[in-house]
């Protein structure tokens, strides 16, 4: 089988402990909600961000968000963390696909990012 992933692509990944209050559980559907409205709503503003997931596991959570190539990945992940209201010091992941295709995972072997928000007139 061939995969029609974009190998210069790839994908952000927001990883959360599994939740132990229904408070907790909550968060992740407000979360996902919020990611699902930010990408039918266009606001990402790039048309590179071609999906979400959300992925439900035994023993953690994880929100992702795919792109068609490599280029905007760190305006797309500090969207990322501006839609879902994350605060400045939370660390998200990046996986490129290639690296993906490889290792037969998309959790695995990632890339941790700490991206803080430009300053005004940078961009």
């Amino acid at each position: 089988t061939q995969s029609t992933w974009d190998p210069n692509g790839g994908h952000w990944l927001v990883t959360m402990r599994k939740a132990a209050t229904q408070q907790e559980k909550s968060r992740l559907d407000r979360l996902w909600e919020q990611l699902v409205v930010a990408l039918i709503g266009e606001e990402f503003e790039d048309p590179d961000v071609v999906g979400i997931v959300v992925q439900v596991r035994i023993k953690e959570d994880v929100l992702s968000v795919w792109l068609a190539n490599k280029a905007p990945k760190f305006r797309v992940g500090e969207k990322l963390k501006q839609i879902l209201h994350l605060g400045p010091s939370t660390v998200i992941e990046y996986k490129n696909n290639k690296t993906s295709l490889k290792d037969h995972s998309g959790l695995r072997n990632t890339q941790a990012y700490l991206i803080h928000p430009d300053k005004p007139g940078t961009h």
